[in-house]
């Protein structure tokens, strides 16, 4: 039986987005094998999903060299016990170093690049550390897929990975059986917006309030021309 592994910086990554992925390989008959830190999500990726589980002990936001060194070791571990037929990398960490570690046992890495995160658009020490590991990791991969244009496009302008070695999807996909929205019901109520993300300037809360700014103001023009029964009217609707 093949071995195949996913790692990431959490359990809870894993189960919420690449459980389809994880199903798949076990329907098909692949020994899977996760590697991620511990959380509340690491049990339910055995218990639900049907794989296995490993902690990777990891800092996720830390850039001390020492326990970077830490997790490549881990990374080299696991894989000499396991060795996958291949090694699937998701986030900036697990890409680098899990690739690494997969390239000096000679097994095949692919990695998910979903989002290159502030070290693309900052300048300083810490970001170009980053793009520097890009660098001299991601031409050892096997296959890197990007989930946007704009990512694959700095990857390949920056010359961090071969344009060969890469390819775009369009998603990571929504499982519409366990997220289902009911797109198709007609509700009589107002379109609402909803923000779902952390409160950080590079996410785009600036344009988004300008966004809404925008649309406040054309709607604000358009209560000013209504005649007063349409006035009431939207009043309510928006009530």
């Amino acid at each position: 039986m093949k071995t195949v592994t996913l790692s990431s910086n959490t359990s809870w990554y894993l189960y919420n987005f690449r459980a389809s992925t994880i199903r798949r390989l076990v329907t098909d008959g692949y020994r899977v094998v996760c590697l991620s830190p511990a959380d509340d999500y690491s049990q339910k990726l055995v218990d639900e999903l049907g794989c296995e589980w490993r902690v990777l002990s990891m800092n996720n936001k830390g850039s001390n060299p020492f326990e970077d060194a830490g997790l490549l070791l881990q990374f080299l571990r696991y894989y000499r016990e396991f060795r996958p037929f291949a090694a699937l990398h998701f986030t900036i960490k697990n890409n680098v170093y899990g690739t690494w570690a997969a390239r000096m046992l000679k097994i095949a890495a692919i990695n998910n690049v979903s989002g290159l995160g502030t070290a693309f658009i900052h300048k300083g020490l810490v970001p170009t550390i980053v793009r520097l590991l890009y660098k001299t990791s991601q031409p050892f991969a096997h296959h890197v897929f990007c989930q946007n244009e704009e990512d694959l496009a700095q990857l390949v302008s920056n010359r961090l990975v071969a344009p060969q070695l890469l390819e775009l999807l369009p998603g990571s996909g929504v499982d519409l059986d366990r997220f289902h929205p009911a797109l198709l019901e007609q509700h009589p109520d107002p379109f609402r917006f909803l923000y779902a993300g952390r409160m950080l300037a590079d996410k785009g809360l600036a344009e988004l309030v300008a966004a809404v700014n925008a649309i406040n103001a054309k709607l604000r023009m358009r209560l000013k021309l209504m005649p007063p029964e349409g006035l009431t009217r939207t009043l309510q609707n928006l009530s």
